[in-house]
């Protein structure tokens, strides 16, 4: 099951490349085309890159980490107060959610980033005195920084790893999403903005908004199903 559960993030930050696009795309293009004069060479910018997404990589799985302990702690206080697990149920809820975020209907995960721009407002004046980029430990501490930025994408991420309520699954699962995102950002460090202009296409953000809304929705019904007694039924299909 988990590793169902990793290939799952992973594909989540794969499809849902697009949207990353948007949030930090701009950080990505900033690195391909602000760092140190005499290193803009294709290899130079790669390795920038590389570094500020190993940087951003690493606040997920910390991210990850924190979030699960948060889950085991609250797990654990719901097993004593007798109450039913509904960690799927959340995961679930949150894919669909997403979806819809993705297809233009924001008021599903406004709120949620709203929460995370408190801690981002301390964070990105620091962050933002890293540019230019000039170094390869001041690419990792941009990537590092960034990484917080408030993002729906992320806190379903961060869903599944919270629901694992075990701090290296995870952090696990944040890096087999942090890695799904790695090429559309990559891309973008070396493509600049032409990259950003194909993946900001609304159709094709539309249609990766309708294929989430589909694979949500089918968690959901599979989550009814089992509690119906007929799970082990679709198991075999």
């Amino acid at each position: 099951m988990f590793s169902q559960d990793l290939i799952t993030v992973f594909l989540m930050g794969l499809v849902g490349s697009v949207h990353c696009v948007g949030m930090c795309g701009g950080i990505a293009s900033l690195l391909g085309g602000q760092i140190q004069p005499g290193n803009s060479q294709p290899r130079h910018i790669l390795g920038f890159s590389l570094l500020y997404n190993t940087g951003r990589i690493s606040s997920y799985i910390l991210a990850g980490i924190l979030i699960a302990v948060l889950g085991q702690l609250t797990a654990v206080a719901g097993q004593q107060a007798g109450l039913p697990d509904i960690s799927r149920l959340v995961i679930s809820s949150l894919t669909l959610f997403f979806g819809f975020y993705l297809i233009g209907w924001t008021f599903f995960l406004l709120p949620l980033e709203k929460v995370g721009s408190f801690l981002w407002r301390r964070i990105e004046p620091i962050a933002r005195k890293l540019l230019p980029v000039r170094s390869w430990p001041q690419a990792f501490m941009l990537g590092s920084l960034w990484g917080w930025l408030p993002c729906g994408l992320v806190y379903v991420a961060l869903s599944w790893a919270a629901a694992s309520t075990d701090p290296v699954q995870g952090g696990l699962l944040m890096a087999a999403f942090g890695l799904g995102t790695l090429p559309a950002m990559l891309g973008m460090s070396l493509t600049g903005n032409r990259l950003g202009q194909l993946l900001a296409r609304p159709g094709l953000r539309t249609g990766i908004g309708v294929l989430v809304i589909f694979y949500g929705s089918w968690m959901l019904w599979f989550m009814v199903a089992e509690k119906l007694g007929t799970g082990s039924h679709l198991n075999h299909l």
